[in-house]
C-alpha cells in the first residue's frame, strides 16, 4: 500500500514538474513562438517550380513537367489567396494531358504572373 501511494505521488510530481517546465518555456519564448505555424512556401519558390515545369515541357519532358505542375498545385492548395493561380495550374495540367504543350505552358505562365501580382 505504501508503494502504491508512493508511485502515485511520484507520478503526480512528475506531471507537475513537466507542466512547470512547459509553462516556463512558453513564458520565456512567448506564446507566439511556441504556437507559430510552420513557414509557408513563398510565391517565389512556387514560381521557380513553375519555371522548372515550363522548361521541362519545352524540352519535351512532359512527365517531369507534369510532376512539377502537380507539386505546384499541391503547394497552391495551401494558399487561399492564390486560388486563381491554382486554377491556371489545373488548366495547364489538363492541357498537358490532352497533348497541348503550348496551352499548358501558357496556363503555367499565367499562374506565375498571378503569383507575382502582374
Amino acid at each position: 500500500m505504501k508503494r502504491t501511494i508512493s508511485n502515485k505521488i511520484s507520478t503526480i510530481l512528475a506531471v507537475v514538474i513537466s507542466a512547470a517546465i512547459i509553462l516556463s518555456m512558453v513564458t520565456q519564448l512567448g506564446p507566439a513562438s511556441v504556437l507559430a505555424s510552420p513557414p509557408s512556401t513563398s510565391n517565389q519558390s512556387i514560381g521557380q517550380q513553375i519555371d522548372s515545369a515550363i522548361t521541362a515541357i519545352q524540352g519535351g519532358n512532359t512527365d517531369d513537367g507534369r510532376k512539377q505542375l502537380l507539386q505546384s498545385e499541391k503547394l497552391l492548395e495551401d494558399m487561399p489567396s492564390a486560388s486563381a493561380a491554382e486554377k491556371h495550374i489545373e488548366a495547364a495540367l489538363q492541357a498537358l494531358k490532352q497533348g497541348d504543350n503550348t496551352g499548358s505552358i501558357t496556363h503555367a505562365e499565367e499562374a506565375k504572373k498571378m503569383l507575382n501580382g502582374s
